[in-house]
């Protein structure tokens, strides 16, 4: 890079224009290359010591310019999101990413991009922000509650675990805050009020790593959080307001103001300050530079017209406060005042502040691509040389296939010669286009100009270790709960009892009749949180009846035949001799490089597994897991290639019309340049009988269909590869003809559905699975809203999305609403166009539907929660959910991933109907959904329960009844059983250990005091049944909670204590005062000789007692600990034998 920005030095433009910016600016810049602009913005902020503004026209322009900017110092400043209409709550994410780059331009300096909207955003002045900065370091004196107190004044939201930016948790002498900026959270420790340690912690785990930091210097959450002064003059405004209609919205911001120094929406009523800037204030000696300023003041003119006749409506409908337009400075007013720090890359016209300015014309235009014929690159380099030119090819990564081509014809290209002459060079970097620069007589070509192919851009993601979320983390009274033995009831909190002089925590259930039974929290494990249909109306289970014993009963038996079936196949797949394809060809290599994308961790991964499974002798059946957009069909492409290079012919099967046209258009692209045939087969094949004549004579060597592949007619010359998309949707007949085309060709199955870990770990050794959990980097934010439901609203966040060219989903519970929600939108927006979808029409309605919202002939889309899940829309980027608190979390989850997919940042509007008349689970649900956008928090648990929904539909209607029924920790039990059975691996019984040892084992309220948080460490308590275990998770308790408490101590001994009694055979082990008697289970029965052989090894510590079933007395040391009675139980279990479980 060093060398190119040698040669763009040179420029004599670019000297003119560092004088003009050391002389006076305005200046203009003509016939600037596209290519050139980021080099110049560099060499401005390098050679100046100045801070550089790009401004762009929108935002979503600004975001491609950062993007594709290369060098470090570059900041992208999202803009303010100020909605024209109050809104409950929304999402923090664009407010965190706008104080990161505050903080970095502020810390270091930087080229900024930005839009004009953000340029001109009223913001107050950097030093009331920057006096809200927290610097932390060791030994610093503050008491945890006055730093909790700080950082709940700079805007941070306390939440019980910290899972998002912006959140705070306390707990005694322990504050963690997860600030804008860092990649994780920390976790600071106090003894007494001093800072003893500043680390980082890792949000998923919760648990620390690294070092001591010896200083942490943490921004506000975001950059609202007003001062005293602030303050005042904003709740002086709200309590004048006169607006009757707002009135429920008006206490909610007077006391979100009070209690938390903000509101939402904040960002509209910025100029009731009396001290405003700009982002221009926060730099240092800024300059700004436009992209083409006169046509970005004529769409921001519109824009603003637009904005003021959308903002007239809203006031005659009293549905404002009255000074949300405001925000933005005058555009006009704001350059004029800024002139002198104004350069502008002039498009068609000058805008009139230019007009008399200085102009440097840079002679510079884009270059003409080859497409990848190298004999014209051949021709125009020696042309080029012959004209006096030094020409520089631009390879990136494919220096040596480019020199080789040339090399054939007579051209040397050394790599990184520095021309004094006219010649060729090749540089080892990438650039989106080339340029030609007359000044200086050379000419850049780009990859993308040699090869007709774009140059890969962005870093790949990095694969995390996600850990399984227990269902009881969310666990909240008044849930239903199912327990393995007795079944379902309701939760009613966790009770701190004393029973015989001893103290513990027991989880209280209610079941039918209003029965109540206190479980000990040793069988946590034994309890589950229900997921399934209709939690609110489940029919609780009636204590000792036989309703619970036969649900168990047929869920065991439909398991059993699921197990046996999966088994089954496998065994006659894996017996089964398949065909061997070869290793990679170098066309395989260069169809891979053509990606224009950096493949993501779980990508590669599975593109090596299925490979290895392809090139081994086995027939493949491969499942590859991953949500819509995550680039599974990627995956799936190179397997299809990899085929098509042995010549074998590959047939996709995928369930609708709709998704069959996706992806053999999206095959076409991806494929073009290979002399490889793909065709189409579904009902709008317009010549279906010469596709089917290509299939047998072999001319075509991919075919993508519906379930028209699967007839009678449809016959293969040397069919190698089946690609199913989304099996589960196909119906029964289909599946079966589906089973028969799987005998003796290679299997790849796609699914968008989630699945939980464990159940793909349960399912491990019969079936194969892949996963692709890393998201692309593309995939953009998407901004939330809670409000309540207005159709002027409706009309506002439509009118927003189709003036940006895009699309609306309107989602709505029920079908019977539909055709009054599709009059009341074209009575507010009768300039759009609605279509509706529900899930009672059929097959072809629904996807003529689909298509014709595909094909942009409507603007918005009403449906049900239909909405295609393996479609992928990029122009919907607005969603509108109609009764929001009557959805789940785990459905809105899924909802608002159906935008975003595009550079464009999505809008989520989540409504309620207001009004006195909500029940209190609506308004649990409701505060939950509001706590959902502001912080992401629930997100992970959301996305837990939707992977056990996806379980049900990935296993099957049947099998997901009984997941429901049973829940999903004792279905997957049964799964392993069966499984292991099926395989014929011994099954070991199971022994429930009662222990008691006469000291009080429970979790203190004052060490945990949330009950979600207690819950999941009394499930990984109850997990630590060996002392390394034990260990481990005492770790994770000093390093969340802090020192461990007795009664955890206690605990955790009890729990290491019943994990050897359990593998010893034993059924309860009790302390009496210096012995402990120790029982055998039932179904155990001890080898008398090595039984008696431990006793004596003892030495008279252990003493035999006959009885049915016998047991043991041992006796403890004085002041001794429970490590030689531990060894004692290992012993016990290599003398004991099991029955079988029934």
């Amino acid at each position: 890079m060093e060398q190119f920005l040698e040669l763009v030095a040179k420029l004599p433009e670019l000297q003119q224009l560092f004088s003009s910016v050391q002389g006076g600016l305005p200046c203009s810049l003509l016939r600037v290359a596209k290519e050139l602009r980021q080099h110049l913005l560099h060499l401005l902020f390098e050679k100046t010591g100045r801070d550089v503004f790009y401004i762009t026209s929108s935002e979503y322009h600004a975001r491609r310019a950062s993007e594709a900017y290369i060098y470090p110092e570059r900041i992208f400043l999202p803009g303010p999101q100020a909605e024209l209409r109050p809104v409950e709550a929304q999402s923090a994410e664009t407010r965190h990413n706008r104080v990161q780059a505050i903080d970095r331009l502020h810390q270091k300096g930087g080229v900024v991009f930005a839009s004009l909207d953000t340029l001109l955003f009223k913001m107050r002045p950097p030093e009331k922000l920057f006096a809200q900065y927290i610097t932390l370091n060791e030994s610093m004196e503050i008491s945890p509650q006055k730093l909790l107190n700080r950082l709940a004044k700079a805007g941070y939201e306390y939440a019980p675990l910290i899972e998002s930016v912006g959140q705070i948790s306390g707990r005694g002498e322990m504050v963690e805050v997860f600030a804008p900026g860092f990649a994780q959270p920390l976790r600071i420790t106090f003894f007494d009020e001093e800072i003893e340690s500043i680390r980082l912690f890792d949000a998923d785990s919760q648990r620390s790593f690294g070092g001591n930091l010896r200083e942490a210097n943490i921004p506000p959450a975001h950059e609202f959080a007003l001062n005293a002064q602030e303050m005042a003059l904003m709740l002086e405004y709200f309590r004048n307001s006169q607006t009757t209609k707002l009135e429920g919205i008006r206490e909610t911001y007077l006391l979100s103001l009070e209690e938390n120094g903000s509101f939402p929406n904040i960002e509209a009523y910025m100029d009731l300050l009396t001290e405003k800037v700009s982002i221009l204030d926060y730099a240092k000696a800024p300059i700004v530079l436009f992209d083409d300023c006169s046509a970005m003041m004529g769409e921001q003119k519109t824009r603003i017209d637009s904005r003021a006749a959308m903002f007239g409506e809203i006031l005659a409908d009293d549905s404002a406060f009255g000074c949300e337009m405001l925000y933005l400075w005058d555009a006009e007013e704001f350059l004029e005042r800024n002139k002198q720090l104004l350069i502008d890359v002039e498009g068609l016209q000058p805008y009139r502040l230019f007009a008399n300015a200085s102009q440097i014309d840079f002679h510079t235009r884009s270059t003409v691509g080859f497409q990848g014929n190298a004999d014209l690159l051949a021709e125009a380099i020696k042309t080029r040389i012959a004209g006096g030119y030094q020409v520089y090819l631009c390879a990136g990564g494919r220096q040596t296939s480019i020199s080789g081509a040339l090399q054939e014809r007579d051209i040397l290209v050394p790599l990184g010669a520095k021309l004094k002459a006219p010649g060729v060079s090749m540089l080892p970097i990438s650039m989106e286009e080339g340029f030609e620069a007359e000044s200086i007589r050379a000419i850049f070509f780009s990859e993308e100009d040699i090869l007709g192919k774009r140059a890969r851009k962005g870093t790949p993601a990095k694969k995390k270790k996600t850990k399984e979320i227990g269902l009881l983390a969310d666990l909240h009274s008044g849930d239903i709960v199912v327990h393995e033995i007795h079944g379902k009831g309701r939760y009613l909190g966790l009770r701190t009892m004393e029973v015989a002089g001893v103290s513990a925590d027991y989880m209280e259930i209610e079941y039918r009749d209003q029965d109540r039974l206190f479980i000990p929290t040793s069988q946590i494990g034994r309890i589950d949180k229900y997921i399934g249909p209709d939690e609110e109306e489940t029919r609780l289970s009636k204590l000792g009846g036989r309703e619970w014993e036969t649900t168990k009963a047929k869920a065991r038996t439909s398991v059993k035949k699921l197990a046996e079936d999966l088994v089954e196949i496998y065994r006659e797949r894996s017996q089964a001799k398949g065909y061997q394809f070869s290793e990679d060809t170098v066309w395989q290599r260069q169809f891979e490089d053509n990606f224009a994308y950096e493949e993501t961790p779980g990508q590669l991964e599975s593109i090596q597994q299925i490979k290895q499974d392809m090139e081994s002798s086995k027939i493949m059946d491969r499942l590859l897991l991953g949500d819509v957009g995550y680039g599974k069909t990627e995956v799936a492409m190179r397997a299809c290639f990899k085929a098509v290079m042995d010549s074998k012919q590959v047939a996709m099967l995928v369930p609708t019309t709709l998704l069959a046209r996706q992806h053999y258009k999206n095959f076409l692209e991806r494929f073009s340049g290979f002399p490889i045939r793909i065709e189409q087969l579904s009902r709008y094949t317009k010549h279906p009988k010469t596709v089917l004549e290509n299939l047998l004579s072999g001319k075509t060597d991919i075919v993508i269909g519906t379930h028209k592949l699967l007839g009678k007619n449809v016959k293969f010359k040397n069919l190698g590869l089946l690609v199913i998309d989304e099996e589960q949707r196909f119906g029964v007949s289909h599946k079966e003809r589906i089973k028969d085309m799987k005998r003796n060709v290679d299997v790849l199955t796609l699914t968008a559905t989630p699945i939980p870990r464990t159940l793909e770990m349960a399912l491990t050794g019969i079936r194969d699975m892949s996963t692709i959990d890393t998201p692309p980097e593309v995939r953009k934010e998407v901004q939330a809203f809670v409000a309540p439901f207005d159709w002027g609203l409706v009309r506002d966040a439509i009118l927003k999305e189709m003036n940006r060219g895009g699309q609306v989903f309107f989602v709505c519970r029920r079908i019977n609403e539909m055709e009054s929600l599709a009059a009341g939108i074209l009575r507010a927006v009768p300039e759009a166009r609605v279509i509706s979808a529900h899930g009672r029409m059929t097959e072809a309605e629904s996807e003529a539907v689909m298509n014709a919202f595909m094909e942009r002939e409507y603007d918005v889309l009403l449906c049900t929660t239909i909405i295609e899940s393996g479609i992928d829309i990029p122009s919907v980027n607005t969603i509108i959910v109609y009764e929001a608190d009557k959805f789940g979390l785990a459905q809105l989850y899924q909802l608002r991933g159906r935008i975003g997919r595009s550079n464009l940042r999505g809008y989520a509007y989540f409504t309620h109907l207001s009004g006195d008349h909500m029940n209190p689970t609506a308004a649990k649900r409701l505060e939950a959904i509001r706590e959902f956008t502001q912080l992401g928090s629930g997100m992970k648990i959301a996305m837990r329960d939707l992977q056990i929904r996806g379980a049900g539909n990935l296993l099957g209607a049947e099998q997901s009844g009984h997941m429901a029924n049973v829940g999903y920790n004792l279905y997957l039990k049964m799964v392993k059983e069966e499984v292991m059975q099926t395989m014929g691996e011994p099954l070991v019984t199971e022994i429930e250990t009662s222990v008691e040892m006469g000291e009080d084992a429970y979790i203190p309220d004052s060490y945990i005091e949330d009950e979600g948080l207690k819950l999941d460490m009394y499930r990984k308590v109850a997990d630590a049944d060996t002392v390394k275990k034990a260990k481990e998770v005492q770790e994770e308790l000093i390093d969340r909670f802090g020192p461990v408490p007795r009664p955890v101590a206690n605990l955790l001994g009890a729990s290491v204590i019943r994990g050897y009694g359990a593998r010893a055979g034993l059924a309860s082990i009790v302390r009496i005062r210096d012995t402990v008697q120790m029982k055998f289970a039932d179904q155990v029965t001890p080898q008398a000789e090595l039984l008696i052989q431990a006793i004596k090894s003892e030495r008279g510590r252990a003493e035999l007692r006959r009885a049915e079933p016998p047991y043991i007395v041992y006796g403890l040391k004085k002041g001794g600990s429970y490590t030689e009675m531990l060894q004692f139980m290992e012993k016990i279990r290599h003398c004991i034998t099991r029955g079988n479980q029934v």
